[in-house]
């Protein structure tokens, strides 16, 4: 009856402990996103001033279980640092990233092409305080976190302006986001 008793005691206490040692939750260490959300921080812009739009994911979802595991007895006290959905960050990579615009900005940007070569872009989770060029930089995606973009120089033909921006994945999937229409007052 002893050994039974002290079987039984030996048995709570590991269920105990391993209640206390693990989350509590299950976490999926990656994420993904279906769209963009394109911002940009004035309507109307002097001729010489830069112009900046922020972006952002939307709709973000989670994805690659970490695993299972069989919780008896739920979690009592946290004695370890648990991660959050998406702490391995995102999942698949970015292939590239378009900006264009719906008007010729110039006579080597008509409508419909690249305006990479003149973007740059500032990410605001990191500690660099520079911008560097779109066309010849790596774009970073951290959950929650937007990207700056920046456009320097102002339109020679048309004054009016959306921009179209696409974040190409390397799954061959294309998210698009777009701004307000911008308006260069000279």
């Amino acid at each position: 009856m002893k050994r039974l008793l002290f079987t039984f005691k030996l048995l709570a206490i590991l269920l105990i402990v391993d209640a206390c040692l693990k989350c509590e939750e299950v976490t999926k260490p990656y994420f993904d996103f279906k769209s963009l959300s394109v911002s940009g921080l004035e309507e109307s812009v002097a001729e010489g001033e830069e112009f900046s739009f922020i972006v952002y994911m939307e709709d973000v979802y989670y994805i690659a279980s970490a695993g299972h595991s069989f919780n008896l007895i739920s979690t009592v006290l946290a004695r370890e640092e648990c991660n959050s959905d998406g702490y391995m960050g995102y999942k698949y990579g970015l292939d590239s990233v378009r900006v264009e615009s719906s008007g010729d900005w110039d006579s080597i940007h008509p409508v419909g092409s690249s305006l990479n070569d003149i973007v740059y872009i500032r990410q605001w989770w990191s500690y660099e305080e520079e911008y560097k060029l779109l066309a010849e930089s790596g774009l970073v995606l951290q959950q929650g976190r937007g990207v700056e973009f920046v456009i320097k120089d102002a339109p020679v033909e048309d004054l009016k302006h959306v921009f179209r921006l696409t974040y190409y994945k390397s799954t061959g999937e294309a998210v698009e986001g777009s701004t307000d229409t911008i308006t260069w007052v000279p």
